[in-house]
């Protein structure tokens, strides 16, 4: 829903437009990574970031370090021990997550589920 919001990645949101799901994500980062669940972890971060959290954010920062540190010295990738695309998808969170990021306006992308959002 977060990234459908914010066209993957283009669009701020207002953490009042999902505060469920704003909360279920800062609730959640830290299981995630006692998981060792970088797929998890990228994305969460990602998620934190379009609601507005920067690096100073304790959870960013604690996401970040797990995803520096679970990176596989030998082939630079993460998750390697599944099959190549389950090993591509977390490399591309961990990615993403990582990266310096910049907004091109705030979301919804689409301004005609704001209603259902409000009902939801």
């Amino acid at each position: 829903v977060v990234f459908t919001l914010n066209n993957w990645g283009e669009l701020a949101l207002e953490p009042e437009l999902l505060p469920h799901e704003h909360l279920f994500i800062r609730e959640n980062l830290g299981v995630a990574v006692r998981e060792r669940d970088a797929h998890l972890v990228g994305e969460y971060v990602e998620c934190l970031r379009a609601f507005g959290s920067d690096d100073s954010d304790p959870l960013i920062q604690l996401g970040m370090t797990f995803l520096l540190r679970a990176q596989d010295p030998n082939t630079h990738r993460w998750d390697v021990g599944g099959d190549a695309y389950t090993s591509y998808h977390a490399t591309m969170v961990a990615c993403q997550a990582l990266l310096v990021h910049t907004h091109r306006g705030y979301g919804p992308g689409l301004p005609s589920c704001v209603a259902v959002l409000e009902k939801w």
